[in-house]
């Protein structure tokens, strides 16, 4: 496919993700905390998708994603919106330091809908920010089958977010920089290696010509072999961190697929 029919297809998600959220956006909210989503419920289904933001480019405020690439998949389905911080570009589904509410908001909400969808398997997806976000909720134990799709993740967060201004202010919460930068650094490591319960299937893509692979990607998939965790990775070329959009789309849908499969075989 041409990168122009590319950009027209995602442009097309994006508007056909405003019309949908028009209708059937939602709201959950929790010890002060609003989180939106969108939520489609297959009761003959005891799979369940949940799906993150991804980073959007200075200036345009978070959406949400792969609702379009998702929609001939019938299982259970949330799309969970990180609008948060000034300039309502997210702040990586975790909220303030040092207490983060929005991550136990979003904790409380992916065990809500589990509960209520009676899922027996669990599905995190994302690129970018929602494959930092998938990897993160991820390796949460909910008494569940987990599997994580994840394209382009950030991996060392403090060093990533601290040149965004908005976001890493809001973040903060007026503590001295080091301290929230160290933190960030390590909030992920640290949930992978206290995790009492691996991820069934780990699935994994991105370049390795791209930023994000020298400076984030080639530690984490360190961290995965030093512990010893089972991952599948698609190693792709491209040289902008943006065109994980792009490819990450037919690579979520085909593993969703392979996930669903393992379970009819």
């Amino acid at each position: 496919m041409s990168n122009f029919k590319k950009k027209i297809k995602k442009y097309y998600e994006f508007f056909y993700t405003k019309i949908k959220l028009f209708f059937t956006e939602k709201r959950f909210f929790y010890k002060g905390v609003r989180l939106k989503y969108l939520l489609n419920i297959n009761k003959k289904s005891d799979n369940l998708i949940v799906a993150f933001s991804a980073c959007t480019r200075n200036g345009v405020k978070a959406r949400y994603n792969y609702v379009k690439t998702l929609g001939k998949i019938k299982d259970n389905k949330i799309f969970i919106l990180d609008d948060f911080a000034s300039d309502k570009r997210g702040c990586y589904y975790l909220g303030q330091y040092p207490d983060y509410l929005v991550e136990k908001a979003t904790e409380e909400l992916i065990k809500k809908i589990i509960l209520a969808t009676n899922s027996k398997k669990v599905i995190f997806c994302g690129s970018s920010k929602g494959g930092w976000a998938a990897l993160n909720f991820g390796f949460y134990n909910y008494g569940v089958d987990n599997y994580i799709i994840c394209g382009a993740p950030q991996f060392h967060l403090g060093e990533y977010i601290k040149y965004f201004n908005a976001t890493f202010s809001y973040l903060k919460n007026g503590k001295p920089d080091c301290e929230v930068i160290e933190e960030l650094n390590d909030h992920l490591k640290n949930n992978i290696i206290r995790c009492d319960k691996r991820p069934n299937g780990l699935f994994i893509q991105y370049s390795d010509n791209e930023h994000t692979y020298t400076e984030h990607i080639k530690d984490l998939l360190d961290l995965f072999n030093a512990q010893n965790i089972d991952y599948a990775e698609d190693k792709e070329h491209y040289v902008d961190h943006w065109d994980v959009a792009f490819y990450f789309p037919k690579f979520l849908v085909d593993n969703i697929n392979r996930i669903i499969g393992y379970e009819e075989s």
